[in-house]
């Protein structure tokens, strides 16, 4: 009653802008040299931490998680790596607490056949938030479509499980994995 309302809300979501290339942190595996590109920003990287690019294994509850190529706090994996292997919660937390910025390439789109890589995905990913860890992907499809959306009945219907399945909206989703990239950790 006695208080100014004033919108702070600009329109302009700051997470989603396109950012300079430099600071690029989603690509699509359909790009150019995106391999090279990714391969020389790890490299760029790299130069900065007083180690040597090397395969890492770190120790979880008594397992050995192997990743191929790390080089100080940047890890360099693919998704087949970190979430088509038998790895949990306390694997990512691992990998939070090793690492401040990890590379993730070929994503692919999720559909309810990968239902269980998903479900690793979006635990590696708040991990990845909680621990504000930098994330650097590649995938087969924009941010907006991962999880596929067709508008034929049936595949709507079962992208529609697969989301109720995984317990998180599309947009939650989104919001997650742009924001983990995007922290103050830029």
């Amino acid at each position: 009653e006695y208080c100014n309302t004033v919108q702070l809300d600009s329109g302009i979501d700051y997470r989603k802008r396109d950012l300079p290339a430099a600071g690029k942190l989603y690509y699509l595996t359909s790009e150019a040299d995106v391999e090279a590109v990714m391969d020389k920003l790890f490299d760029e990287l790299a130069q900065k931490q007083n180690d040597l690019t090397r395969p890492r294994i770190l120790k979880v509850q008594g397992r050995e998680l192997r990743l191929n190529k790390a080089c100080g706090t940047i890890a360099d994996c693919t998704f087949e790596e970190l979430c088509e292997r038998p790895l949990g919660a306390s694997d990512y937390l691992e990998l939070s607490k090793n690492f401040d910025t990890i590379f993730i390439r070929n994503i692919p789109q999720f559909t309810l056949a990968k239902r269980t890589q998903a479900r690793r995905f979006i635990t590696l990913i708040d991990n990845f938030y909680a621990f504000k860890v930098r994330i650097i992907c590649s995938a087969s499809t924009p941010i907006s479509s991962l999880f596929l959306h067709q508008h034929h009945d049936s595949e709507l219907e079962q992208s529609r499980i697969l989301m109720d399945d995984l317990g998180l909206s599309q947009q939650t989703f989104m919001e997650h994995l742009w924001v983990s990239g995007s922290g103050d950790t830029l």
